[in-house]
């Protein structure tokens, strides 16, 4: 009887096990209806965005994914919804996509295909999970209580910069620019909007310092952070206990290189070399007592150039008064490189590794796209990461006056 009776307990811890077993990773069900069926399905996560982790087809308007995660992480589903035509070789396809924070646990999604938001809107931060229904996680509840409150906030400044500042640059046909004062007002209330987003984002990783939403947030906004907020937040996570955990270990070697050129960092200096092939340093041009803009730029790069009348017109007024540029170029090609320098006519400083945004320049200075102005100050400490336009105005009036006359 003792023998029976120890059989059926083992069976039952084996039961409880392997069922155990069965609920470790996570269980993502769905169900998209519209002309959803057929329709192939990716899972991405943050960490590689060109190779799935996963794939699977929608059938009766569901899809079903399992797997583990180590930790929980952010991941984005992809719906191939449209294919791509061919006519426009290169062209991206913008498809689908539901951003998710998966953990280990059953995760349940329903949508309209036609109503999820694209690739696109998710790049440019105009993400809304409105038409989205996501429940069975705890941490992605928390994530987009997160988004939805940012949402706000960038829509709050990207509102005043597409309808205000946009309209300001480029007037209708038959309408003149408006002064530069007026410039200078739209940028200052865009700076009160990312401020205030930029603090409830600080806000919101410190209260979640001991959760990877959080970590994940912080990570993810390090380029808005300065470099005591960078330290600040360090401490935080430490106290949180997540820094020794691989996304931890990853977020510390974020947070150091970002960390190097944000605001409020000294520069890094760096060998590159002048348009005449000459050796150089950024420490031949800066922490000289003068106000310094490297200016990041590009022989092929329309904006860059639609900025150089601007930019010649500020150094005439203003390199009298103590303000500097040197311009450095992301090209590769030397050839193309010397060629715009001559045809804009340009005086100051110019220099480049010529290796695009595969060198140390643009990988130190996290140089993504151009044109990217960083302003130093006399003693080689950056100032702002945003010395174009309207901005530049901004900062130039206010560390030596109005020299625009009639045109502020």
């Amino acid at each position: 009887m003792k023998k029976k009776l120890r059989i059926l307990l083992l069976l039952i811890f084996v039961l409880s096990a392997v069922k155990g077993f069965g609920i470790t990773g996570y269980l993502i069900t769905a169900r998209i209806t519209g002309d959803a069926n057929g329709k192939k399905v990716f899972l991405y996560s943050e960490a590689d965005r060109k190779k799935p982790v996963d794939s699977t087809t929608i059938v009766n308007n569901k899809f079903e994914l399992k797997g583990s995660v180590s930790y929980p992480s952010f991941f984005t589903l992809k719906v191939m919804k449209m294919a791509d035509s061919g006519e426009k070789p290169g062209r991206p396809v913008y498809q689908p996509v539901i951003p998710i924070f998966i953990e280990n646990t059953k995760i349940r999604i329903a949508a309209e295909l036609d109503s999820i938001p694209d690739e696109l809107k998710l790049m440019m931060r105009t993400y809304s999970y409105r038409n989205i229904e996501i429940t069975g996680s705890r941490l992605n509840d928390i994530y987009l209580s997160f988004m939805e409150k940012k949402n706000a906030l960038d829509s709050k400044r990207s509102d005043i910069f597409m309808n205000e500042y946009i309209p300001y640059l480029n007037p209708k046909k038959g309408e003149e620019k408006g002064p530069l004062s007026k410039g200078v007002e739209i940028v200052s209330r865009i700076d009160k909007a990312a401020e205030e987003r930029d603090a409830f984002v600080k806000q919101f990783a410190g209260k979640n310092h001991d959760n990877y939403v959080g970590l994940y947030v912080a990570g993810s906004s390090l380029a808005q952070f300065t470099g005591p907020d960078i330290d600040e937040l360090l401490s935080v996570f430490q106290k949180g206990g997540l820094l020794s955990t691989e996304p931890g270990i990853q977020f510390v070697e974020k947070a150091g290189k970002a960390k190097k050129t944000a605001i409020g960092s000294k520069y890094v200096d760096l060998d590159v070399q002048d348009q005449n092939g000459k050796p150089v340093r950024f420490s031949d041009f800066v922490a000289k007592g003068r106000y310094v803009l490297l200016e990041f730029w590009a022989s092929w790069c329309g904006p860059c150039k639609a900025d150089i009348p601007h930019l010649k017109e500020v150094y005439e007024l203003y390199h009298p008064e103590g303000f500097d540029i040197v311009s450095v170029s992301v090209d590769e090609n030397r050839d193309a490189w010397i060629k715009a320098i001559g045809e804009f006519g340009l005086t100051w400083p110019q220099v480049s590794d010529l290796k695009a945004f595969k060198g140390d320049v643009t990988g130190t200075y996290g140089i993504t796209g151009v044109p990217t102005c960083i302003l130093l100050g006399p003693d080689g400490t950056i100032i702002t990461r945003n010395m174009r336009g309207s901005w530049m105005d901004k900062k130039l009036i206010g560390l030596y006056g109005n020299k625009f006359g009639s045109h502020y």
